[in-house]
């Protein structure tokens, strides 16, 4: 989500109100798009974040730790060169757009004392953020723009900073806002003609009857009796939006600034964000892993076909040995009865082999086809198992929205990718993340998350009376209930596993549940994997939790 100038406009009123005249400490990135800068207000150390990233940029004090590069950029030396040290005199919105101009007084090169401007552009893919002197020349940016990358502007060291002109008027733009709200204004119209607004301040201003004067309270709302920092919710409890103002329509949180909403929404989204990223990164690896799998069940299939009629050799050999005496040197054929089908048949042989030469590459071929077949079976079974597995990993990964749990599970693929299932130790993984913990009527009642948490959490956690659960048809969570169980705590734990199953959009599902004494794993196979035994079934519905 993009910030919009109007949000800005008030961001960096109350940037100017905390960090203005403040002297810069450190200066650090923090990867590629992201800067962090300290600074000294009131003699407590705050940390300014800056970030270009294309799908979440924004400026804003935060109290959050961020991991800094160890080897700083070329142009975080240059930052720290000329402005390190320096004092932050003013922030200011740059021509009316979403730019920050924030003038530094520092020392130059000659130990002069002027001022370097931090032009910190938050144009979505277009964000960056450009180090300026005294004379409107380039210093450096973080994303330097060629000629090559663009036939508008140009952004490297020794060319005098411009920006990208605007199609549409700005809403700070006081003179045309003043004559163009003299009657207020459809949705459409505004849309048309002017920008820096989003949408839910937009439908709020539309739906007022004065447009300008709400537009004016708006610009201006900072410690105003209308100022309100808050994060919007939807009716799903999912953050939309960071406001300046209460919205009836809306559930909002407030804060205490509007800085540490702004904080607080981008580091909910940039959560998102990350288990986004990671759980296509996952589903990417799975899909990989079950083509090749799904590959090797075909070829396994196809060996075991072929070597099917193993049995065939062995009798021809046999009834080569029986009617050896029928064959005549260079004979192509045996033609004799085949007292295993009591038919006649027809045998193919080799004329530069003997009658036993020939018999005896009949057995070889028997026994190796044999071999084929058993070793391909055991395969087959593996890899019908391994497909299980994935199937069970697709359908927790679509269940599962905790980072880590997500993290576990593509670490377990990524040792599957690199063929080490095989020479795993037998000592048990090291768990990263928490599996589920519910408390219910002093009952402890823990769900795994993926297949790791479900190993560990049926042999780990469990102990040989807590009651255990799973679905009883398809992949799901391993649930393991600890404490005095009763009828209710049965049906709560059979709700849980499953919610977390393949079933969790059926009406009734069947789950079946035992004491852990009677689950086992089993051998050789892959993490969660188990067989149980005297066991009861219950069938609930995963929608009433």
């Amino acid at each position: 989500m993009n910030i919009d100038v109007l949000s800005l406009k008030i961001l960096v009123d109350e940037l100017n109100s905390l960090i203005a005249n403040q002297r810069i400490d450190k200066i650090y990135q923090i990867n590629d798009t992201d800067l962090l800068i300290n600074i000294r207000i009131n003699n407590k150390q705050s940390q300014l974040f800056i970030s270009t990233n294309s799908n979440l940029p924004r400026i804003n004090l935060t109290n959050k730790k961020y991991d800094t590069l160890l080897k700083a950029t070329n142009f975080c030396m240059l930052l720290r060169k000329h402005i390190q040290g320096g004092k932050i005199t003013n922030l200011e919105i740059f021509n009316n757009d979403r730019i920050i101009k924030i003038v530094i007084k520092s020392k130059n090169e000659m130990m002069d004392v002027t001022n370097f401007y931090l032009y910190v552009e938050l144009m979505g893919r277009y964000s960056n953020v450009v180090l300026v002197n005294d004379k409107n020349i380039v210093i450096d940016a973080i994303k330097r723009i060629g000629f090559e990358d663009s036939d508008i502007r140009y952004i490297f060291p020794g060319v005098e900073y411009s920006y990208q002109p605007m199609t549409k008027k700005s809403i700070l733009d006081s003179d045309f806002i003043n004559n163009y709200f003299e009657n207020n204004k459809t949705i459409d119209e505004i849309k048309e003609n002017i920008t820096g607004i989003n949408k839910y301040a937009l439908n709020l201003i539309v739906n007022s009857k004065n447009q300008l004067k709400t537009i004016n309270d708006y610009i201006n709302c900072f410690n105003s009796d209308i100022y309100y920092p808050c994060i919007q919710y939807d009716k799903n409890d999912k953050p939309i939006n960071y406001s300046y103002v209460d919205d009836i329509n809306y559930k909002c949180i407030k804060y205490d600034s509007f800085n540490e909403a702004i904080d607080e929404f981008y580091n909910i989204q940039s959560n998102l964000e990350s288990i986004k990223n990671l759980k296509t990164k996952t589903s990417t690896l799975l899909n990989k892993l079950e083509k090749r799998n799904t590959r090797r069940i075909l070829d396994s299939e196809t060996k075991i076909k072929e070597s099917s009629n193993y049995i065939e050799y062995k009798n021809n050999g046999d009834l080569i040995l029986t009617y050896s005496y029928l064959i005549k040197p260079r004979d192509e054929y045996l033609e004799c009865f085949d007292y295993y089908t009591e038919q006649q048949t027809k045998i193919k042989l080799d004329i530069n082999l003997s009658p036993s030469k020939n018999a005896e590459k009949f057995f070889n071929t028997y026994q190796k086809k044999k071999r084929t077949l058993e070793k391909n079976k055991e395969l087959l079974t593996q890899e019908l198992d391994e497909n299980n597995y994935y199937n069970s990993v697709k359908n927790l990964l679509s269940l599962d929205n905790d980072y880590d749990s997500i993290l576990e599970i593509y670490e377990e693929l990524q040792k599957l990718d690199c063929h080490t299932q095989n020479n795993k130790s037998k000592k048990q993984e090291e768990i990263k993340s928490k599996p589920l913990h519910i408390t219910e009527e002093d009952v402890d009642i823990y769900v795994g998350k993926n297949s790791i948490q479900n190993d560990y959490v049926s042999f780990k956690i469990g102990d040989k009376e807590d009651m255990w659960f799973h679905v009883k048809s398809g992949h799901g969570s391993h649930v393991i209930a600890k404490g005095n169980i009763n009828e209710q705590i049965i049906l709560k734990c059979a709700q849980f596993a499953a919610k977390y199953s393949s079933e969790f959009n059926s009406n009734k599902v069947e789950v079946v549940y035992c004491l852990r004494k009677n689950v086992k794993k089993i051998p050789n196979s892959k993490f969660g994997n188990v067989i149980y035994t005297n066991y009861k079934t219950i069938v609930v519905s995963p929608l009433d939790i």
